[in-house]
């Protein structure tokens, strides 16, 4: 299956887990398109001043990779700033959330992988 660039719709997501401002995401593929046991397969664009707010991942993983702008990640409460190309994951049992203090848009590759069935 391909999907290409123009074929993906945005959906908004007002105050994303507790973030500020609106989070645009752009599904990749979506559940029932795919086998695997993921959740969430999205580009994820958060304006300047925009945030997803601080989450814990319990029985799953989250995978981020930056694509352009500048990330205030917070990897479990310890402060970090990724730039395009930097990646981070986050482990059941941990914490993270992601702004965007830049004054271009940010956005990101964003998987979250279940442990068992999605």
């Amino acid at each position: 299956m391909i999907r290409r660039s123009l074929e993906r719709t945005a959906e908004e997501r007002f105050q994303m887990l507790g973030g500020k401002g609106t989070a645009r995401l752009y599904p990749l593929f979506t559940k029932g398109e795919y086998l695997g046991h993921a959740r969430l397969m999205s580009v994820v664009e958060l304006q300047p001043g925009c945030s997803v707010g601080e989450h814990r991942h319990d029985d799953e993983e989250e995978f981020v990779y930056i694509l352009s702008g500048t990330a205030v990640y917070y990897d479990n409460g310890e402060k970090q700033e990724l730039k395009p190309g930097d990646a981070a994951i986050t482990i059941s049992g941990q914490t993270h959330r992601i702004d965007n203090e830049g004054i271009e848009p940010l956005t990101y590759l964003a998987m979250v992988l279940t442990y068992g069935e999605t």
